[in-house]
């Protein structure tokens, strides 16, 4: 992907100006098959429909307090400074709570004026017999104090496209389609609803300014070879940089869940069994890549559910000329 952003020219974005009225059994489809913003970025994961019987067990999240998990990382970037200055032995310094290390590169991702991060994710599931794809795209822009994130999903029975825009204390979030046949083109999208900040958390349980939806700290990280995932938590060193695998506790995902049950009108919140990150960082530990990994029961009904499992990989560029689009202009997309 190109230093960048290359936003390809408008054309004919006001498409399906007549759609059919979906069938019952699409409707129901479409409900089941869940679509939502994954990262704190707002870098959209794909998950699939696995069975329509109802199970898992329901977690209250309303009894978890988010604030009392976070960590107080206001000196993390002096201890940071410190390591770097004393030649960079992070491994040693950090080994013992990588927690630390994705919280570090974030803040450093964040400290830019101008940052980009694009994620894609794709992946098929069992459905009536046959096989369901679905393809997510998702970019998020910080350009001073202005912020742009879009998530983009497409299968065979989902359509869904969300841009939003933060300025000053406001957001505002249009809800759409994407074009037929093309996941990273917005076909039509509302007028937008608009938030203040704090109502807009409230909703999707955090800002756009928040570069993470998860909960990473001493109190949601498993430090043990615990692996639901199948990858414990480690941190490496590589020729490139560094590896860092986080296998989080299910708490994890508080601020989380608030989102996904806003975009996808979830009968319940989800009961996750599992969230893994992998991250490659430079050098220096700030975020090149982070694929996430995720399963977990969501319920469309009182007597119906699914068992979900999801993938997304994230870029993370800084410094580069990043332009956020016009609403209805599309975003280019890396293609390796």
């Amino acid at each position: 992907m190109s230093e960048e952003v290359i936003v390809r020219e408008q054309g004919n974005a006001a498409q399906e100006d007549g759609v059919s009225k979906p069938s019952k059994k699409r409707t129901i489809l479409s409900l089941s098959i869940i679509s939502m913003t994954a990262i704190g970025l707002g870098l959209g994961a794909a998950f699939f429909f696995h069975s329509q019987l109802a199970g898992g067990v329901t977690t209250d999240y309303t009894k978890i307090d988010a604030d009392k998990l976070a960590d107080d990382n206001t000196a993390l970037l002096t201890a940071y400074s410190s390591v770097k200055k004393a030649g960079g032995d992070y491994v040693s310094a950090f080994s013992s709570k990588p927690y630390q290390v994705a919280n570090i590169a974030f803040q450093l991702f964040s400290a830019h004026e101008h940052c980009f991060a694009q994620g894609k994710g794709v992946g098929s599931a069992k459905l009536f017999g046959g096989s369901v794809n679905q393809n997510i795209r998702s970019t998020v822009i910080k350009d001073g104090d202005h912020y742009f994130e879009e998530s983009l999903s497409l299968s065979g029975v989902v359509n869904l496209a969300d841009r939003m825009y933060q300025e000053n204390n406001m957001v505002v979030r249009h809800v759409g389609r994407v074009a037929s046949g093309d996941v990273e083109k917005p076909a039509s999208l509302d007028e937008g609803t608009t938030y203040t900040i704090p109502n807009y958390q409230k909703a999707m349980g955090r800002d756009l300014s928040n570069p993470c939806i998860y909960i990473i700290s001493s109190k949601t990280t498993y430090l043990d070879q615990t692996a639901t995932s199948g990858k414990p938590t480690s941190f490496t060193k590589t020729a490139e940089g560094y590896s860092l695998e986080l296998e989080l506790k299910t708490k994890a995902v508080v601020n989380y869940v608030k989102q996904m049950q806003t975009i996808s009108s979830l009968y319940s919140k989800p009961s996750f069994t599992y969230v893994h990150l992998s991250f490659t960082l430079d050098k220096e530990l700030n975020p090149l890549t982070m694929t996430s990994h995720e399963f977990y029961h969501a319920s469309t009904g009182p007597a119906v559910g699914s068992d979900v499992e999801g993938t997304l990989t994230t870029h993370y560029q800084t410094d580069g000329s990043y332009t956020i689009p016009e609403l209805m202009t599309p975003i280019s997309y890396w293609t390796k």
